[in-house]
């Protein structure tokens, strides 16, 4: 096991982190991590939690580039405006796979998440998130995804009466087929 605590990493051309914890970690933009533009990060078994944003968004990663997250847990980060677990930026592009993200907090927008790029979540777990609007997710466009949900322990049913998604514009969530929009 890999563990990262206190340090925020900016990453670069490509790196990846697998068997990782990042915890206690504060950065501006990205608690743990900021994958710039350009730049390739892929996560495999990894632990992001307790990590901060300080200025914007991200409490745990955020994404200029290209981030692909497998079989890990993005848990209790926070961020004062913008995806209290992550936040994927215009131009990047965010994929995360198996994966639980669980008691993020945002104090505006998308406790989970927050997406203004393009952001896929499959065969993952969204619940215990918050925020002051789309306590699951927060998108500024239609490029947001989320196929084969769990939503058998408070996945979206935690969020879903609290307005689990903040979108102006259309997005697709489906376990057997379900999309929602919010004007």
């Amino acid at each position: 096991l890999h563990r990262v605590d206190r340090r925020q990493r900016q990453m670069g051309i490509r790196d990846s982190g697998k068997n990782a914890t990042f915890t206690a970690n504060s950065g501006a933009n990205g608690g743990a991590i900021s994958n710039a533009a350009g730049g390739t990060l892929d996560v495999q078994d990894t632990t992001f939690s307790g990590n901060t944003a300080t200025a914007v968004g991200g409490g745990a990663f955020i994404s200029f580039g290209t981030t692909t997250v497998e079989r890990s847990a993005i848990l209790d980060n926070t961020a004062p405006v913008n995806g209290g677990g992550f936040n994927t930026q215009p131009g990047g592009t965010v994929t995360i796979t198996s994966s639980t993200i669980a008691g993020n907090t945002s104090g505006g927008l998308g406790g989970a998440m927050s997406n203004l790029g393009t952001t896929t979540v499959q065969s993952s777990t969204i619940a215990k998130n918050t925020a002051t609007s789309g306590s699951a997710i927060a998108t500024g466009n239609t490029d947001a995804t989320f196929a084969a949900m769990d939503a058998r322990h408070s996945t979206w049913r935690q969020h879903w009466d609290k307005w689990a998604v903040s979108t102006r514009l259309w997005v697709s969530i489906s376990r057997q087929s379900r999309s929602t929009s919010r004007h």
